[in-house]
This record gives structure tokens, C-alpha cells and sequence, in this order.
């Protein structure tokens, strides 16, 4: 079989691994694993051995090897000293982990984070996770919430944050206002449409406090005056998968000054 290290790995799309018998099979974007006659395994965030022993009941072989790995980054935005991307450890994190990395928060007030997770077995779904993360004296977190590979951790510093990400130019977090913005106000802030934005299935996620979710559908860009409220967040899909959009067209991330002043 593969090595102990690689058995233990959770697998993520783009996972590309060849049997002995000079098959190969990878990990789509919805997180299954295809590739060999009409296998269709799910794989993302599954631990490597139990996919490959699920694989195992399909097609015999005794080896494989791991050709190419997917992505295993997290990002992290906003409110913290070193944003960006970080290559997630085998043996993975927890937020209070992540915090430490990125050498803690800016704003020693505002401590509320959100996790944008991908659920790769549903295509164009995603869990939202919303809390607090718990100083210490060290101003680190002491959050035991674990981190999956391809989150997007955000802390936006502020009380009031509304979320653009997405098929949009540049995905943002911007500040609630007094005067309530409304969809088209969120998405001239990111910048503007690509050309391969899917205005036709605008979502607008509303995260409350009792964890409960409402999902408000914006069919044809109709509703570019629906009023958005705190900790909306406004996903544009695209009429493309991911790794079909030209180079120019890939998001870049922004965020406003003024949501993570200290």
C-alpha cells in the first residue's frame, strides 16, 4: 500500500494517485474519487487508507503511490498580522493553531471569526461556521475547532461585517453602515462581475446567532437592491469550474481599511 504517512492524509481534489496496475484515479471538485472504469468514491476529507480500502473492494491491487497532491492550503483574511495562505500540516490544526501561525489577532476587541467551508459532496454548497475566539494572556486563541484543508478563515475585526466572495473581481469584507447597503452596493465593493459569473444564481447567506441559516436566491440579478444585513455573505457561482477561468479573471482578495483599524 502507500506509505504510513500518506495513509493518513485527509484527501482533498486534486489528489492524484496510481495503482500498480498503472491505473489512475483522482479527486474531483465535488470530492470524489474517479478516474478508474465508473468508480465514484467520496474522498475529500476522508483519511486516505479508508478511501484507498473502499477503492480496494472495486479493483484489486496491492500498492499505489501518490502522483500529484491537491491543494492544501488554508487562507486566512482580515483582522490579523500575516494574512495569506498557509500549507496545512499532516497532522492538521485547530484555530487556536492557526492563530498562533499568523501571530494573532490586531483587534484585541473584536474576536469573532468565520470559516468558509466548502462541501465538496454538494457542489456550490458551503457550512458556514461562526464563533468566538477565546483570548488568553498571550492574546492567542483557545479555540479547539479543527481547520480543514482549502478553508477560508476570516477575522474581520469589526461588529457589522458583510461578506462578497465568489465569481467576483476581488472578494471583500467591508463594514456594515448605518445606511443599509444593498446587493449591488456589496458587489460594486468586490470589484464588479467576471465574465464567467453565473448572475442568475446569486445566494445571500444570512448567519444568525442561533446557528440557524436563511438562504436568499437572487435570480437574473433582480434583486440588486435587496438590503443586506450584518454577517450576510454573498456568494456569486460561476459558470465555469475553477481551474477553467483565464489568469486575469482569477479573484484577488481586498478588504476596506476601516474594518480592521485597531
Amino acid at each position: 500500500m502507500g506509505s504510513a504517512g500518506e495513509e493518513l492524509l485527509f484527501m482533498v481534489p486534486g489528489d492524484r494517485i496510481q495503482l500498480e496496475t498503472g491505473q489512475i484515479a483522482y479527486v474531483n471538485a465535488d470530492g470524489y474519487l474517479i478516474g478508474i472504469n465508473n468508480i465514484r468514491i467520496p474522498a475529500a476529507g476522508r483519511k486516505m487508507r479508508d478511501v484507498i480500502e473502499k477503492l480496494s473492494v472495486w479493483i484489486y491491487f496491492d500498492k499505489y503511490r501518490v502522483i500529484e497532491y491537491g491543494d492544501r492550503t488554508v487562507e486566512v483574511l482580515g483582522a490579523v498580522r500575516f494574512p495569506g495562505k498557509y500549507e496545512l500540516p499532516q497532522e492538521g490544526w485547530s484555530l487556536m493553531n492557526l492563530l498562533m501561525k499568523v501571530e494573532s489577532l490586531l483587534s484585541k476587541g473584536e474576536r469573532e471569526f468565520l470559516v468558509i467551508r466548502a462541501s465538496w459532496e454538494l457542489p456550490g454548497k458551503f457550512i458556514f461556521i461562526r464563533g468566538l475566539s477565546l483570548p488568553t494572556l498571550e492574546g492567542m486563541g483557545g479555540d479547539d475547532l479543527p481547520i480543514f484543508a482549502q478553508d477560508t478563515v476570516i477575522f474581520p475585526g469589526s461588529r457589522n461585517p458583510v461578506y462578497v466572495f465568489g465569481a467576483v473581481k476581488s472578494p471583500v469584507c467591508f463594514s456594515y453602515s448605518k445606511n443599509s447597503p444593498t446587493l449591488k452596493t456589496a458587489i460594486d465593493k468586490a470589484g464588479g462581475f467576471l465574465r464567467s459569473s453565473d448572475i442568475k444564481d446569486i445566494r445571500v447567506f444570512r448567519i444568525l446567532r442561533s446557528e440557524k441559516q436563511s438562504v436568499f436566491k437572487i435570480p437574473d440579478y433582480q434583486g440588486e437592491n435587496f438590503e443586506l444585513e450584518p454577517w450576510d455573505i454573498v456568494y456569486v457561482p460561476s459558470r465555469l469550474p475553477s481551474e477553467a477561468l483565464e489568469e486575469q479573471e482569477k479573484p484577488t482578495p481586498s478588504f476596506d481599511n476601516e474594518v480592521f483599524s485597531n
